[in-house]
């Protein structure tokens, strides 16, 4: 009887792979701060080792601006791959939360485009303009971390923060892109990003 409950005990921290799916919520809140821009994305993680998982997340930009002198629309797609590693160094298959480093390579396609801008000129009167669209390839790296937490049943909730260097980004003709896809504001700087996120696991 005592080697078959320590043969239990055993059997009860063995690894098994294990699959997450889920949806960042964090594009919706982002509209409260950034009413122009918005952001679907959904997320997915497979622990492949103890405390090592395969990720990746793929997503849709929209972004729509309407002032007096100008309107511009961007939109786009992108995919982020990469892994986390569970920091808490927990063997058993059931982790009810876990506290992660990150690393991820991102790439993204964004077309933008301004129809319609207005140049104000005292002598001339208004002079009106646009740009066409055009596209714009990015690559970047990421680099941060995070926290799982089981919240019910196979339902997960997390947060991340993430640090985000651009790579290369193609050359834009007319303007430079307001938003690139999966990146951010474009700036010369590193962009920081913070993803809230609901996930259901599969096994």
């Amino acid at each position: 009887m005592i080697c078959s409950l320590s043969s239990a005990g055993e059997n009860d921290t063995l690894f098994h792979p294990s699959l997450r799916i889920g949806a960042d919520v964090s594009g919706f809140a982002r509209q409260l701060i950034e009413p122009e821009t918005i952001f679907y994305e959904i997320h997915a993680d497979m622990g492949w080792s103890p405390n090592w998982f395969l990720a990746t997340e793929i997503g849709l930009l929209d972004v729509s601006i309407s002032k007096p002198t100008h309107n511009y629309f961007a939109g786009g797609y992108y995919m982020r791959a990469g892994v986390d590693y569970n920091l808490l160094q927990r063997p058993d298959i059931d982790q009810l939360g876990i506290a992660y480093g990150s690393l991820r390579y991102g790439f993204g396609n964004t077309h933008h485009e301004a129809p319609e801008i207005i140049i104000n000129n005292v002598y001339w009167g208004n002079v009106n303009s646009s740009v066409p669209i055009e596209n714009i390839w990015s690559h970047w790296l990421e680099l941060g971390g995070g926290l799982k937490t089981k919240l019910f049943g196979k339902v997960y909730v997390g947060w991340s923060l993430r640090a985000r260097f651009l790579l290369y980004k193609s050359a834009s003709i007319a303007m430079e892109p307001y938003y690139i896809a999966g990146f951010g504001k474009y700036n010369d700087k590193p962009s920081v990003m913070v993803h809230y996120a609901i996930y259901y696991k599969l096994f």
